[in-house]
Formats: C-alpha cells, sequence, structure tokens
C-alpha cells in the first residue's frame, strides 16, 4: 500500500508548454518511499498542456491538474492547495524545472527535520551549490535570509517547503498577491523554525521576456497597496515580533515602489491616484521613522536615497496603521 504524500508540489502553468514533460518526468522520477503529490493550476490558451497533462494524470493517481476560468494565478493556485493532501506545499512556476536528485534530497529533509519549513536553492546558468545542510533559522532570521538581497549572496534562497496549515492560514480569499507575498512570507508569519537546506531543486528553464520597466513598476506599487491591506488585516493573527518586521517590511516596499516610480518618469496622473489611494485609507498619520516632523522624516529619506516629495511621503505615512512600538 503506497504511503501518503510528505510534499504536495503545486505548478502554475500559464500560456506555456516548454519545459513540461522534462519538469513533470523529474517530479515523478524522484525516488522516495515517500511518494510526491503534484497539482497543476492550468491556465491554458492555445497550447498542448492539458493534452501533456493528461498522459501523466493517467499515469499516476497523485497527479492532477485543473483548468482555471477566469480567477487570478494566485487564487487558482489557493485552491490546488486547499485540496492538496501532503503534509508540506512547495509552489512553483510552470517554467521551472525541477531536479529529481535535489526534490529527493528535499524530501529527506521534510522526512527527519521537524522544522514548519525547508529553504533551498535553484540551479541557475550552470552552476551548483555544495549539498550540504546549513543552518536553522529562527523568528526574523528565516525571513529575512529568505527575502534580503544582499543575504542572497551567501545563502541563495530561492524556495522554501512550508507546512501546509500555515498557507490555510494565511491564503488571500478577496484579492491576490504577487507570489512571493502569497506564496512565501505569509505562510512563513505563522511559522516558528525554518531550516536551511543547501540543495538544488529547481532550475530556471524558462527565460523570462524583459517587460516595460514603466509598467513594471506601477504594478509594483499596486502589489505594496495590496501588501498593507493584506498584513493589515493579519494583524490580529500575528505576534507583536512578527508583525513588527511586516511593517518594516511592507514600508520599505511601499517607498521603493513609489520613489522608482517617481524617478522613471511615471505619469503623474497616476502618481496623484496613488496618493489618493493612501489617502482614502483614512489611517492615522505616523512617523515611522521615529520622526515627529515630516520635514525631518523627508530629509531622512533623501539621505537613505529615496526622492519622495513632503506630500508623497505623508501619503505613503498614511498607509500605515501601526502601534507606536513599532517604529
Amino acid at each position: 500500500m503506497q504511503s501518503e504524500p510528505l510534499l504536495s508540489v503545486i505548478l502554475n502553468i500559464e500560456n506555456s508548454q516548454e519545459n513540461l514533460n522534462r519538469s513533470l518526468g523529474a517530479l515523478f522520477a524522484c525516488k522516495n518511499e515517500r511518494p510526491v503529490e503534484v497539482r497543476a493550476a492550468v491556465r491554458a490558451g492555445k497550447f498542448a498542456a492539458p493534452q501533456i497533462l493528461s498522459v501523466y494524470q493517467r499515469s499516476s493517481a497523485l497527479f492532477s491538474f485543473t483548468l482555471c476560468g477566469e480567477e487570478s494565478p494566485e487564487q487558482s493556485v489557493a485552491k490546488e492547495i486547499e485540496k492538496a493532501s501532503g503534509k508540506y506545499v512547495l509552489v512553483a512556476d510552470g517554467g521551472d524545472v525541477f531536479s529529481a536528485d535535489g526534490l529527493s534530497e528535499l524530501i529527506d529533509y521534510l522526512g527527519t527535520l521537524s522544522s514548519d519549513a525547508v529553504f533551498f536553492d535553484t540551479l541557475e546558468n550552470g552552476r551548483r551549490t555544495p549539498a550540504a545542510r546549513a543552518k536553522n533559522f529562527t523568528a526574523e532570521g528565516r525571513i529575512e535570509t529568505f527575502l534580503s538581497q544582499n543575504a542572497r549572496a551567501v545563502f541563495p534562497v530561492s524556495g522554501a517547503a512550508i507546512r501546509k496549515e500555515f498557507f490555510l492560514q494565511s491564503l488571500p480569499r478577496s484579492r491576490a498577491l504577487g507570489f512571493e507575498e502569497t506564496f512565501a512570507i505569509a505562510p512563513l508569519m505563522f511559522a516558528e523554525t525554518a531550516y536551511y537546506a543547501r540543495t538544488t531543486v529547481l532550475q530556471i528553464g524558462e527565460a523570462r521576456a524583459e517587460r516595460d520597466s514603466v509598467e513594471l513598476l506601477r504594478k509594483s506599487i499596486q502589489k505594496a497597496l495590496g501588501l498593507a491591506d493584506f498584513f493589515g488585516e493579519m494583524r490580529p493573527l500575528l505576534s507583536d515580533e512578527k508583525y513588527a518586521f511586516l511593517f518594516r517590511y511592507t514600508r520599505k516596499k511601499i517607498l521603493n515602489a513609489y520613489d522608482a516610480y517617481v524617478r522613471a518618469g511615471g505619469g503623474q496622473d497616476e502618481i496623484s491616484a496613488f496618493d489618493e489611494k493612501l489617502r482614502d485609507k483614512n489611517m492615522p498619520l505616523y512617523l515611522s521613522a521615529g520622526e515627529r516632523s515630516l520635514l525631518s522624516y523627508v530629509e531622512k529619506l533623501r539621505k537613505s536615497g529615496f526622492a519622495l516629495t513632503k506630500l508623497q511621503a505623508f501619503a505613503v505615512k498614511l498607509c500605515l496603521e501601526v502601534q507606536d512600538d513599532f517604529s
């Protein structure tokens, strides 16, 4: 009798079949006593992903796929997570390619460790990092390492397998955030321990098309707004320590998005609309940098490399409703 899966892999497949056979083949070549469940959320256009996936579905009871409708990719993936049967969940993009050996090693970690999450590397440009266990992270350290670009030079973490229960606590119901926030940061808010395993589980298999930088910045602003709302809703569920980290992270995202858009020459109408959306939240003014003067706060931002005006800095502050403890 086949044992229950320890890991459920959720694939988000959008308008591409490149590397699909290769990736699925590696998933099913994984040699472990505990099988891997694979669930795919497919946003299929005029390509052959459903036909390819049907072949795998007939060969394994632990593989299934869903053709999605008009819902967002994040919402589609969230539904698959709810249906997953594994103790841990790994969310991946359809353009990523799995390493069968790396996946087997990851499952070994999951089976022997008691951590709430296990981070892993990717294989990019032919570079492979040594397969060696590194360290445990607790509290903010695990999240800072996962998110910090500087830390990635030392710990190039690119993904995580997280216990399913934390996804269920944190999945957004009414709107979709970016994949990083929805499927990495949010579930980690409920975790107490995380393990960094320097093992290659994925390689980036699909070249991402370069998109217009202003359009990307526009989207980053919208995501920053969504983050402020989302983590505001999560406040009652989180400890003060975790919320303090979320506040700092969200503030940095908002400032970076806003400042980059202004520097890139984003349309004044859109910048004004962003100001208005922030002010419409009707949140009390809070000077998160610990400054009681808006002018000194703006000066502090400028010294840190931000070019926000007083009005723009005021709008950012209105977006963040926090306790004095979190300055």
